[in-house]
C-alpha cells in the first residue's frame, strides 16, 4: 500500500528514490488477498458466532466454555477429568442390579380379524443372511398340518426337530450327526422354514387362524444352567471359546455359575438368551399354543393332537426299542438329555444368590404371562434328604 499511495503522489517522494509504477498484474494480486482476507475474517466471525450460540444453548454444560478465559490449578484439573470420567463412563452396576438386554413389552390382544403385513421383510423370524447362518430363527413349518413351530436351543429342541423330519418323510429322521450336524443344520435336515416362503404367504401363515403357531419354553433357571454346563463346562469350552472368550482368563472365570452369568451380560448367545426374545413382540399376540419342557410327555400329545399328527408320528416309534410315545422315555431323548441332567445338578451348582440373580437376568421371561413362570421359586431351598433321594435318583 506504501508503494501504491506514493505512486499515486509523486511529489511526496524523496528526490533520491525513484517512484515505483505497480503493473495490473500487482493490483490483482493484492485484491485477490484482500478478499482472501475478508473471508477468512468472516469465516473466523461465524464460527465464533456458532459457538457462542451452542453454548447458550446449554447453560448447564459439566464442560468449561471454548471462549472462556479460565484458569485451573493441577488439583481442579483432576478433579474435572474425574467427574468426567463418571459421566461419560458409569462403572459397571453390581450384579444384582444388572438389568436383562431384553425387557418385557406388554402382549396386546390378538385383534378379530387377522393382521396384513404383519411380517415385515427384515423381521428376526423371517431374514436370512448366508453369512450369518441363524438355525433357529425362522419358525419350522410343517405345511401338511399347518403347523409353525419355533424351536429354542436349550429346550428340547433335538426332539421336536427329529419330530418334524419324520412327519416330512426323512428316512433317518433319528440321526444325530455331529459331523452334519444332523438335525439342525437346516442346509442337511430337510426341514422348511418360513423365510422359504414368499413374504405375502410367510404374513398369513403367522396370522391366519387356519395355522397353529406354536412353541415350548422352559423355566429359565434350569435352562440357564443346562447352558452353563453343555456350553462353558463340557465339550472342552469349543462354543464360549468361540463365541464369548478371546483368552484362557475368559474361560476360566466361566466355569462357575457367577463367571458364567458374567460372560452372559456381555456376550449375547441363543443357547441362554431370554426366551421372550425368541419373538418380536408384535407376534406373541397370535401364538395358539405354549407348552413347557418339564411337562414335555402331556404338552407335546396335545399339540399334536390338535394338529392331528399325535397317532401316525408321537404315539409310538420312539425310545431304543421303537415302542414308546415321543418324551415318554429317557432312552428317547425323552425330556432330552439336557432337561434331565440340569434337573438333577440344580442343588449341586445354584447358591440362593446365584439364584436370584439368574431371576433378575431373565426377568422379561418371567414377566411374560403365555410363560406361566412363577418368580420367587427356591430351586436351592432342598433338605439334605430332598439332595440324597435326587442323587439317587440320578444314579438309576
Amino acid at each position: 500500500m506504501v508503494l501504491i499511495m506514493n505512486a499515486q503522489n509523486p511529489s511526496k517522494n524523496k528526490p533520491t528514490r525513484k517512484a515505483v509504477q505497480p503493473s495490473r498484474g500487482s493490483y490483482s494480486k493484492l485484491a485477490y488477498c484482500f478478499l482472501g482476507a475478508c473471508m477468512v475474517g468472516a469465516m473466523v466471525l461465524n464460527m465464533s458466532h456458532l459457538r457462542n450460540v451452542q453454548e447458550s444453548s446449554h447453560p448447564q454444560s459439566a464442560l468449561p466454555r471454548r471462549n472462556a478465559k479460565v484458569v485451573l490449578r493441577r488439583e481442579s484439573v483432576k478433579k474435572t477429568v474425574a467427574s468426567l470420567k463418571k459421566v461419560v463412563a458409569p462403572q459397571s452396576p453390581a450384579l444384582s442390579d444388572r438389568k436383562p438386554s431384553q425387557s418385557f413389552i406388554p402382549i396386546a390382544p390378538r385383534p378379530t380379524d387377522p393382521a396384513k403385513n404383519l411380517l415385515q421383510a427384515g423381521d428376526y423370524i423371517y431374514y436370512q443372511d448366508p453369512a450369518i447362518p441363524r438355525w433357529d430363527a425362522a419358525p419350522i413349518v410343517v405345511e401338511s398340518h399347518k403347523l409353525l413351530f419355533f424351536t429354542t436351543p436349550k429346550v428340547g429342541c433335538t426332539v421336536w426337530k427329529q419330530l418334524f423330519r419324520r412327519m416330512m418323510g426323512a428316512k433317518d429322521w433319528k440321526s444325530q450327526d455331529a459331523q452334519s450336524l444332523l438335525p439342525h443344520n437346516p442346509e442337511v435336515n430337510g426341514l422348511k422354514y418360513l423365510y422359504d416362503y414368499p413374504l405375502e404367504e410367510a404374513d398369513r401363515m403367522m396370522t391366519s387362524p387356519k395355522w397353529t403357531r406354536a412353541v415350548m419354553v422352559r423355566d429359565p433357571k434350569q435352562r440357564f444352567l443346562s447352558a452353563f454346563l453343555d456350553k462353558a463346562v463340557s465339550n472342552r469350552h469349543q462354543h464360549i471359546q468361540h463365541r464369548c472368550c478371546p483368552d484362557q482368563a475368559c474361560i476360566a472365570d466361566a466355569q462357575t455359575l457367577a463367571g458364567f452369568l458374567r460372560l452372559c451380560e456381555r456376550c449375547d448367545d441363543e443357547h441362554w438368551r431370554a426366551q421372550n426374545a425368541r419373538l418380536d413382540s408384535k407376534f406373541w399376540p397370535y401364538m395358539d399354543f405354549v407348552g413347557h419342557v418339564e411337562n414335555s410327555a402331556a404338552d407335546a400329545q396335545a399339540l399334536l393332537t390338535r394338529v392331528g399328527a399325535w397317532d401316525e408320528f408321537g404315539a409310538s416309534g420312539w425310545g431304543t426299542d421303537g415302542t414308546s410315545a415321543i418324551f415318554q422315555s429317557k432312552g428317547s431323548g425323552g425330556a432330552g438329555t439336557h432337561a434331565t441332567w440340569s434337573q438333577w445338578k440344580v442343588w449341586q451348582w445354584y447358591t440362593p444368590e446365584i439364584e436370584q440373580q439368574v431371576e433378575d437376568f431373565f426377568r422379561a421371561d418371567f414377566e411374560n404371562p403365555l410363560f406361566n413362570f412363577t418368580r420367587g421359586e427356591c430351586l436351592t431351598c432342598l433338605s439334605d434328604e430332598d439332595k440324597a433321594k435326587l442323587a439317587a435318583e440320578q444314579k438309576k
